[in-house]
């Protein structure tokens, strides 16, 4: 169910007409650059990674090499979701960062931890957004597991107090992410709204 689940948002995370890259992808480089910085945890090591990650997404091959990376990844996670939960600025770039490889139960465990960060850090949460590609709507509206079984009063209300957590941010250089996000999470409400009154 979560795999399956994982295949959808990786649809919806696309925000442009990726170009699918022919040239293999260098997994064994990302696998060391992930086991670097979860050995020494470092700006140094997540600048490694970084590096080594493609900059859109692309076509897997399925190699051994590419299922060793990405094992490598899913050791480290709970390790690095652990550090976006404590607003630590390096791991929450690299949680962005890795948006890119990542699948299946993993996309939506880096989901919950990054949108949670719109009501724990909202300034912290902009300040990644500011220097990347438009903000996918599923990234401000992804709920995780702790939603699934709530009423949807519980998800209308957490999509107004992310809105809310938003309006509380007033650096000017992060104004044009924040009215972005707040649009996004504007529309958001309105269904989330439209669909509670229906299910009554």
């Amino acid at each position: 169910m979560r795999a399956s689940y994982g295949l959808a948002l990786l649809a919806m995370l696309s925000v442009s007409d990726a170009v699918v890259a022919e040239a293999p992808f260098p997994w064994q480089e990302l696998e060391r650059a992930v086991r670097a910085y979860r050995d020494a945890p470092s700006a140094t090591t997540a600048a490694a990674i970084k590096a080594a990650l493609p900059t859109q997404r692309f076509n897997r091959d399925k190699s051994p090499a590419e299922q060793s990376a990405l094992s490598a990844v899913d050791e480290s996670l709970p390790t690095l979701l652990a550090s976006i939960r404590k607003r630590d600025g390096l791991a929450a770039g690299l949680g962005f960062d890795l948006l890119v490889v990542i699948d299946g139960g993993d996309l939506e465990d880096m989901l919950a931890a990054l949108s949670e960060l719109i009501t724990l850090d909202p300034q912290l949460f902009l300040r990644q957004l500011k220097s990347r590609d438009p903000v996918s709507p599923t990234l401000l509206t992804f709920m995780g597991e702790r939603f699934v079984d709530r009423k949807p009063t519980a998800r209308c209300n957490e999509l107004r107090a992310r809105h809310r957590s938003l309006s509380g941010v007033r650096d000017v250089e992060l104004e044009q992410p924040r009215r972005r996000c707040q649009a996004i999470l504007s529309k958001a409400i309105r269904q989330c709204e439209a669909q509670r009154s229906t299910s009554r």
